[in-house]
């Protein structure tokens, strides 16, 4: 009775060891499967970028970032969605599905983006909100 015992925890220990370690590199291959298009890291360069370029402007001018990088992200998330401004926060989708990458920036300036001719990001700070 106490042999078969020994050898039920061994093989129940095995499979726990096992299941363990699947669920591990499943894990690493998730996470090095959505780093290795670079999606993120230029989702988070774009909305970095462009709020820097907000908080350093005044009303009346127009920024510019060419985005031919990732055109393959815009044409799969479409051109309305790559970049958002919502209570001072700029938010860079370049997957579709994904929730993208914020960043929030300081001033209170009203704020639109469009694209201009191919892949240009054309971001316009008007007047201050009140």
């Amino acid at each position: 009775m106490f042999r078969d015992k020994r050898g039920s925890e061994l093989v129940t220990e095995t499979a726990i060891g096992v299941l363990l370690v699947v669920v591990f590199f499943g894990i690493m291959f998730f996470g090095v499967s959505r780093t290795s298009d670079n999606t993120a890291l230029y989702e988070q360069i774009y909305s970095k970028e462009i709020a820097l370029g907000v908080d350093s402007s005044y009303p009346g001018t127009t920024l510019s970032y060419d985005l031919s990088k990732v055109s393959e992200g815009i044409s799969d998330v479409g051109v309305s969605n790559v970049v958002s401004f919502s209570g001072g926060e700029v938010t860079v989708k370049l997957k579709k599905g994904s929730r993208g990458y914020s960043t929030k920036y300081f001033s209170d300036y009203d704020v639109n983006s469009q694209f201009d001719s191919g892949n240009v990001l054309k971001v316009s700070i008007g007047v201050r909100n009140e």
